[in-house]
């Protein structure tokens, strides 16, 4: 997947790693959770009532929960009724997952050595403590202040995990056909670099280097290939799509998910893409540095709020086919727009207060599954209250719906707004439909 020129910088920059710095004695792993777990668990078999399981999972997990514990559960959202009814339903799940999950001893030299390296290769190093949580299948890890956080349920399967019974969602994806375990230092060092990192910004391109950054700076300093996910298959072999895709859907406030934290429920059937365009970002960033040293420390030390040093850092590497302020002037001239609303021309004055059906026509083909309404400058009080969306039109051109009554001698507004995104990704020009009813 990697270049030769790569592959020869990360032998050179690697060999200042054969002599790990001293372990720091401030850093500690955090596996208490996983025991609390597995007590809470031994207690709950044989009990059906669901109530007495969860007064047990309380006493045993939940109130001995680690700071590390209650942030991901903080985090993701877990409820104590969710890990009860995940209990329940998956016990070949849970059996088959204790067989790797209940200790860690094995593999804790390996993951302190992981630190030691990234501890060498980054001088600015913060220490983070490292917790092994146990959640309900929203998060492998999460690297957040001072707290790496490791979602055990999927770090520490393996491929004999059973997965049969659960959620159909999990059957499909099969996180564990990656043998997750041997991937662990790696999931590590990349959720340790996001402790190093600045705070992130949300919108596409940063989240994705953001997430691509601590992909290939772990890559670095690990030596090691990131976990064999479909992704990186996939990606090579579909760049120049997934660039072309990418650079279309950079400026839409909507496409986040489109590229990361998702499923393969998606045009390209492969989840997490963005994963790959940001590692390759870093990549193309990281080869053109003389100094590769120095080029690490920026990829992990860059200030997502800095717009002007993240376009810079961007527009450097030459990955895009053009600059980011030609690819945003493009995307601005081709935005899709509302060219039509019916069954009266916008800004009319004389709307018969018994029109009850709106429909709105757009510069091209819409994508059927987004779209978004707000209120108009003067607020609430001039709102057009909408009852039902009928749908589109064969063409997915025209939305139809039905409003709430509309009252006579009345004002009204509605924004149209950039939640509607066309097929190719670019989100709307907002637009305000204003009207005023005539008398009874």
């Amino acid at each position: 997947m990697r270049s030769f020129s790569l592959l020869v910088s990360l032998f050179c920059l690697n060999i200042a790693f054969c002599s790990p710095a001293t372990k720091d004695s401030s850093i500690h792993i955090h596996t208490q959770d996983l025991t609390n777990f597995w007590a809470a668990y031994d207690a709950m078999q044989g009990i059906d009532d669901s109530l007495q399981q969860l007064a047990l999972l309380q006493k045993h997990f939940l109130d001995k929960a680690s700071p590390g514990q209650q942030r991901m559960m903080e985090l993701r959202r877990y409820t104590a009724g969710e890990y009860v009814q995940a209990i329940r339903q998956s016990p070949k799940f849970w059996q088959s997952l204790r067989m790797s999950a209940e200790d860690i001893t094995a593999y804790k030299a390996e993951l302190y050595e992981a630190i030691d390296r990234l501890q060498a290769a980054y001088p600015a190093f913060q220490p983070a403590d490292i917790y092994f949580t146990m959640g309900i299948f929203r998060s492998p890890g999460t690297g957040i202040d001072s707290l790496v956080l490791i979602g055990s349920e999927y770090a520490l399967g393996t491929r004999e995990t059973d997965i049969s019974e659960l959620p159909r969602r999990l059957q499909e994806t099969n996180y564990y056909q990656i043998n997750p375990i041997e991937h662990l230092a790696f999931l590590v060092t990349h959720e340790y670099i996001h402790t190093q990192q600045r705070p992130m910004v949300y919108n596409l391109l940063s989240l994705t280097l953001y997430e691509g950054a601590a992909e290939f700076a772990a890559e670095v300093i690990s030596g090691r290939p990131p976990a064999p996910f479909e992704l990186y298959d996939y990606g090579p072999a579909n760049e120049a799509r997934l660039k072309q895709r990418f650079e279309e859907m950079l400026f839409n406030p909507n496409m986040r998910y489109h590229w990361l934290w998702n499923s393969d429920d998606n045009e390209f059937g492969v989840h997490s893409l963005g994963y790959y365009i940001g590692s390759r970002l870093a990549e193309a960033y990281y080869e053109q540095a003389e100094d590769k040293a120095a080029a690490l420390r920026t990829l992990i030390q860059l200030d997502y709020e800095d717009e002007a040093a993240v376009e810079a850092l961007v527009d450097g590497t030459g990955f895009f086919s053009a600059s980011l302020e030609a690819l945003y002037a493009d995307y601005e001239a081709q935005r899709p727009t509302v060219t039509n609303i019916s069954p009266f021309a916008n800004g009319s004055r004389d709307v018969s207060p018994g029109t009850d059906t709106l429909s709105l026509t757009f510069s091209e083909p819409m994508n059927t599954y987004f779209r978004n309404f707000d209120f108009g400058p003067l607020g609430e009080e001039a709102a057009v209250r909408i009852q039902e969306v009928f749908g589109w039109s064969e063409d997915r051109r025209t939305l139809t719906f039905t409003v709430q009554p509309l009252q006579p001698g009345r004002h009204y507004q509605l924004m149209v707004e950039s939640g509607f995104c066309s097929e190719a990704g670019r989100a709307l020009r907002p637009y305000l439909v204003e009207f005023w009813t005539g008398g009874e």
